[in-house]
């Protein structure tokens, strides 16, 4: 899924404006790892674990198809709600998942059988302004 390109932040980077809702126009940030979850996030080397594929193309996944991001500024970690849609070939479950749905049956599926908790309601309001008040 190459159709939802970073806006306003290095990849990985997210900024508190995230959704773009305060910018017509322009595509949001992918959701991913967002609320940052512990339990949701793998490192590199489980999620290439996991998929059977080699570290080097789990990162090159996650940075192209948004399947994970930079956590702390330096490490990459990968969402495994995500990494199994991508596994599965669920392009929509995975689109809607970037686009910050966590409540949809096509979403919340994924989180159950890879045994990942829901984020909390409160934990996923978008942000209303960007950056603090005006």
């Amino acid at each position: 899924m190459t159709d939802m390109p970073m806006v306003g932040a290095a990849h990985g980077r997210g900024t508190a404006c995230s959704t773009g809702a305060d910018f017509p126009g322009i595509k949001p940030i992918p959701q991913v790892l967002t609320p940052y979850s512990k339990a949701e996030a793998l490192s590199l080397k489980e999620a290439a674990f996991i998929s059977g594929r080699s570290i080097v193309t789990v990162k090159k996944w996650a940075a192209l198809n948004h399947l994970g991001r930079v956590v702390g500024g330096s490490r990459w970690e990968v969402s495994r709600p995500a990494l199994q849609m991508w596994l599965d070939g669920d392009k929509a479950a995975l689109k809607r998942y970037l686009a910050g749905d966590r409540e949809s049956p096509q979403v919340a599926h994924y989180f159950a059988v890879t045994g990942v908790p829901l984020p909390h309601k409160a934990d996923r309001q978008a942000p209303s302004t960007c950056g603090g008040s005006r």
